[in-house]
């Protein structure tokens, strides 16, 4: 059983009693971060169970961009859902503070969602109409050449009511992939992957000031990105590539396949 984000931080620690079963059967429970690992742990699923297995992008489709000047206006972008885990409406706010200390700004917020009304009516109250803009949903494709004219990527993560938050954002390892400076907060798996000042930057979630001094100090000290990026990038290829953990994913089900006495005949193919 693969654990993956909300179904260990919203749905098992809701009703944990619908997994005790599961975790006193299954032979093993693979997890996409540690601290899933670590939730698990909690819900009752024995330790030596688990196996952190990550989830990988296909490096392939995102080339490195070298360090490059930054574009004035400065161009920020938010990708994913309009959902409550994913907090844009602390990204806004952290906009508003760098118009106001007089930063020329352009912030595309890509994606859709239940959340969106609400951040554009955040948007108007905050007086930003001229520089967010809301692209909707957009497919991947479009993704990549989204995160080639960018300047800077804000996944703004947080710990929704409910408890539900990150494993760890494919949009993050996408972005330092292709070269991208990228800011993320400290929830989930989110520290597993950023190491803040070596390879990006992670700040402390619900924060608007603490993004938008993250963002200062980008444009601050270009002196540092060269290294920072492209420590980055070896990070992603090193823990992230797709066709390993599919490898290693194929492994971990051919061995308890195999244990079972099936003799699988079919090729396996996984997608994340």
């Amino acid at each position: 059983t693969s654990f993956r984000g909300a179904d260990a931080t919203r749905i098992a620690s809701r009703k944990p009693e619908n997994f005790r079963t599961l975790f006193a059967t299954g032979d093993r429970f693979l997890a996409v971060s540690f601290s899933i690992r670590d939730q698990l742990v909690q819900l009752g699923c024995p330790a030596e169970k688990i196996n952190v297995l990550r989830s990988g992008i296909d490096l392939s489709r995102f080339s490195y961009r070298e360090p490059r000047g930054l574009h004035s206006p400065l161009r920020l972008v938010t990708i994913g859902r309009l959902g409550p885990t994913k907090g844009h409406k602390y990204a806004l706010e952290a906009v508003r503070s760098l118009v106001d200390s007089g930063l020329s700004i352009e912030y595309r917020i890509i994606g859709d969602g239940t959340l969106r009304e609400m951040l554009e009516e955040q948007t108007s109250r905050l007086e930003l109409d001229s520089v967010v803009t809301f692209d909707g949903a957009v497919d991947s494709d479009r993704v990549i050449e989204i995160l080639r004219d960018a300047d800077i990527l804000i996944a703004p993560s947080v710990v929704a009511p409910t408890g539900q938050t990150e494993g760890v954002p494919n949009v993050l390892k996408e972005a330092m992939a292709s070269g991208v400076p990228a800011i993320g907060t400290n929830v989930g798996g989110v520290a597993e992957l950023i190491d803040h000042g070596k390879n990006g930057f992670v700040v402390p979630q619900k924060d608007p000031n603490a993004i938008a001094n993250c963002v200062r100090d980008i444009v601050m000290h270009p002196e540092k990105m060269p290294d920072i990026l492209g420590q980055a990038r070896q990070s992603v290829e090193e823990h992230y590539d797709l066709q390993v953990l599919n490898a290693d994913l194929e492994k971990v089900y051919l061995h308890y396949a195999g244990s079972t006495g099936w003799n699988p005949t079919v090729r396996w193919c996984y997608t994340w």
